[in-house]
Parts: C-alpha cells; structure tokens; sequence
C-alpha cells in the first residue's frame, strides 16, 4: 500500500517535471489516499485552476481508494511506530503498513 503527499498528486495533475518521480506510485493498485490529501490537493487546484478543475481532480482522487486520516494512521506512517502502538482495528492495521511516498521519502 502507498499513501503519496499532496506535492506530489499536484505535480501529477499540474503535469509539472517532479509528476515523473511520483507516476510510478500513483500507477499502484493499493494507492490509498487519505482524506486531508482530497482536501489540500483539490483545494490548491481550485485556487489555481477553478472549481470545474478541482471537480475533474476530486474525481480521479476519488478512484483511489479514500481513507479517514487519523492520529494513529497519521503517527504510524509517518514514523513508522512499532507494531505494539498501532491502531487495533484491523483496517486500521493494514492502512498503518501503508509506504508514505513524500518529497522527503523519494530517492
């Protein structure tokens, strides 16, 4: 499973030079894509392009597959606590294994 930033679906959508770093993880099946990412990425689309862009963009994010961000979600993959910390709701479980794919993470 992989969760990419915001700078990264907006690099994709904007078709900008940094979109070919991250085409590889947005081409994944198990791309989850939490709901602050909707929210900021659709948001700066709006400012940039109008709302009929961010529309167009809301719905292409919501063919990923769409989850809550939580403090356990959010604190799990970003530091990748320890197993004994994670969220005990088994979905939960699964979106805590996700790969954060960030500006910072990228090789």
């Amino acid at each position: 499973m992989t969760i990419v930033d915001s700078v990264g679906w907006l690099a994709f959508f904007k078709g900008e030079a940094l979109a070919a770093q991250y085409r590889p993880y947005l081409r994944q099946a198990d791309l989850l894509c939490p709901t602050i990412i909707v929210y900021e990425v659709c948001g700066r689309i709006e400012l940039d392009a109008g709302r009929q862009a961010a529309a167009t963009v809301a719905a292409q994010l919501l063919k990923t597959r769409v989850i809550p961000l939580d403090e356990a979600l959010a604190t799990a993959s970003r530091w990748r606590t320890p197993s004994s910390t994670r969220p005990r709701s088994p979905s939960k479980q699964r979106w805590s294994r996700a790969m954060p794919i960030s500006r910072d993470s990228r090789s």
